[in-house]
């Protein structure tokens, strides 16, 4: 297999750590199994590969008990070509969804080697879509006419998502935020008993006319989370009506705005764009736990 190939060439080189590197090299040893399309950039993979090694970090990793792991760069590329398989209806991940889920990452090193030495990226992305077929012909990338700036970009637009979304369209609060608000107004929270000093400093911040953002630091369980209930509370009892008049309390929910980003580039579209309406919404207060 790629992954096994990839450990070997690791410890043949004397590492601990499988990092894209060796996967890069892994990939370049095994090129019989790239479509033909990519044999006319073998010779810019054979130096990149050698380049990386000669240019790449020459720090201490931390030591290990002997046993191979992977750099989080590593495993994510690994995770991201198994989702481009599934994405392709592929009964199973190929070395050319490995590659293509590579070389959309601009930070790897071989993607930043091969930049250097003047390799179009982009076209070798669009040869291994190319080699890649889908039977509803449902592609990760869009087609050359409309070929991104970026070979990251490349990956970062899902089949049918409209261009506006991609480029950060205006998002619907309510799909990725909790009404902390309207929770109060319905019962559903209670108010935080013997938090009037740190709600007082909460306040205090939040009505400044500039740097009124709030931290709340403590460990897990200590009641941050409570507090920003009880300033909703007080919200919707008309207690800072004079201060904080028609606000609401927005919780983000993580997990909704992460959903559906499996693509590189979508969770930050989803992120500005989130960003562009709280900025049209002036009687928002956005709570991130």
């Amino acid at each position: 297999m790629l992954i096994d190939q990839a450990e070997k060439i690791c410890l043949r080189r004397g590492g601990e750590y499988v990092g894209v590197e060796h996967l890069f090299e892994a990939l370049v040893c095994d090129s019989a199994q790239l479509s033909e399309a990519l044999q006319t950039y073998a010779g810019h993979f054979h130096a990149a590969v050698e380049r990386v090694y000669r240019d790449g970090w020459r720090g201490r990793m931390p030591e290990t008990s002997g046993e191979v792991f992977y750099t989080p760069r590593c495993a994510a590329i690994v995770h991201e070509s198994a989702r481009l398989a599934k994405r392709l209806r592929s009964p199973d991940t190929q070395a050319s969804h490995v590659l293509l889920a590579l070389l959309a990452d601009s930070q790897a090193a071989p993607c930043r080697v091969l930049d250097a030495m003047g390799c179009n990226r982009g076209a070798v992305i669009e040869a291994l879509r190319a080699g890649l077929s889908a039977p509803k012909r449902e592609t990760i990338l869009p087609s050359a006419a409309a070929r991104p700036r970026s070979a990251a970009a490349a990956v970062a637009d899902g089949p049918g998502e409209k261009p506006e979304a991609a480029a950060g369209g205006a998002v619907d609060l309510d799909s990725f935020t909790r009404d902390l608000t309207a929770l109060a107004r319905e019962g559903r929270i209670e108010p935080a008993t013997g938090r009037g000093k740190e709600l007082m400093q909460l306040v205090e911040i939040l009505v400044r006319k500039g740097k009124h953002n709030a931290i709340l630091v403590g460990e897990a369980g200590t009641g941050k989370t409570k507090i920003i209930e009880g300033l909703a509370c007080q919200m919707v009892s008309g207690a800072l009506r004079e201060v904080l008049p028609q606000t609401r309390i927005l919780e983000l929910n993580i997990a909704a705005m992460i959903s559906g980003t499996e693509y590189r580039g979508k969770f930050e579209a989803k992120v500005f764009a989130l960003l562009e309406e709280l900025q049209r919404s002036h009687d928002t207060i956005l709570f991130i736990d």
